[in-house]
């Protein structure tokens, strides 16, 4: 298990720790505030970013974060007047440190430059842990406790020209989705909207005149 820094955003791993995971939200003797404080505890520790260019590399790690992954979605969907003020640093630490990513140049199997008539699109090997993330933030800006006031000090112009950045992924599940977290923060965020605007029309503009 590698520790993500997540001032930076892309993926970075150091020293490895133990997997280890808070038990399940079903404890009966959890109080209110205890269970509140364990999916807080949860969330952090999906900051741990794990390695998928290894296929076989620190499998119980994974899996373990999947299921914490898993259950937290569960909890945030099942649940209402969690989303406090306590929840949002968590919540976009965890986000960013995941989803936050130099995306790679596209090419085929071959090493050579990716063809969109000819090639199939590279799936996202992070793709078990990287959709959970996607649908927990979906679920938190969806949320009927979700706070503009509150998130506006996260989800800024840098935060908004990162979630841009990853339209460049090849994987079209991630697309998908990142077509509606924008959405979700269009809605949301009014006074994003003209930045959102600007940014895209100039996104158009780069790949008709600066790319081939």
């Amino acid at each position: 298990m590698r520790q993500v820094l997540v001032s930076k955003p892309h993926h970075h791993y150091g020293i490895k720790k133990p997997a280890r995971y808070a038990s399940k939200y079903v404890a009966h003797d959890l109080t209110e505030a205890e269970r509140k404080q364990l999916f807080i505890q949860k969330i952090y520790q999906c900051v741990t970013v794990f390695d998928f260019q290894d296929p076989d590399a620190e499998l119980e790690g994974k899996e373990a974060k999947r299921n914490t992954l898993e259950e937290i979605h569960d909890y945030i969907t099942s649940r209402t007047g969690i989303i406090t003020a306590d929840v949002y640093p968590a919540i976009f630490q965890m986000v960013q440190a995941n989803i936050f990513r130099v995306i790679p140049p596209q090419v085929n199997a071959f090493g050579d430059p990716f063809d969109p008539e000819e090639d199939e699109p590279r799936d996202e090997p992070a793709w078990p842990h990287l959709s959970l993330v996607y649908h927990i933030f979906l679920r938190f800006l969806e949320s009927s406790d979700f706070n503009n006031g509150l998130a506006r000090s996260f989800i800024d112009q840098a935060f908004t020209t990162q979630l841009l950045d990853l339209f460049d992924c090849e994987d079209v599940r991630e697309r998908e989705l990142l077509k509606t977290v924008l959405h979700r923060i269009y809605g949301k965020m009014l006074g994003m909207r003209s930045f959102i605007r600007r940014s895209i029309n100039n996104i158009f503009l780069q790949f008709i005149y600066e790319t081939q």
